[in-house]
């Protein structure tokens, strides 16, 4: 590859190393080569030089997210008893 076509390819934005990648994820590089070696789609400058696009880094993490699940207000199993001030709600019980 001429050293122009290298100069190109190392200024576009979208293309990041996997040390890059992983920095702009707050993950280890380990994770984002094995997510590579998994089938994560790069751009090989040369043999030895894989890149990945971060356009696609980030549309498959959005479409491998679960859906968000709606918040709810959390509630004790039936058994459980509520305390008020070291007594019982239940007054008849001892």
């Amino acid at each position: 590859m001429s050293k122009a076509r290298l100069r190109a390819v190392d200024q576009d934005p979208d293309l990041l190393t996997i040390i890059q990648a992983a920095k702009v994820l707050k993950i280890r590089p380990l994770t984002v080569k094995r997510w590579v070696a998994q089938g994560l789609p790069t751009v090989h400058i040369g043999r030895r030089v894989p890149r990945v696009r971060l356009s696609i880094l980030l549309m498959t993490l959005t479409k491998a997210a679960p859906p968000p699940q709606p918040l709810s207000s959390p509630r004790l199993p039936p058994t459980w008893r509520l305390l008020r001030g070291g007594r019982d709600e239940n007054p008849s019980r001892p």
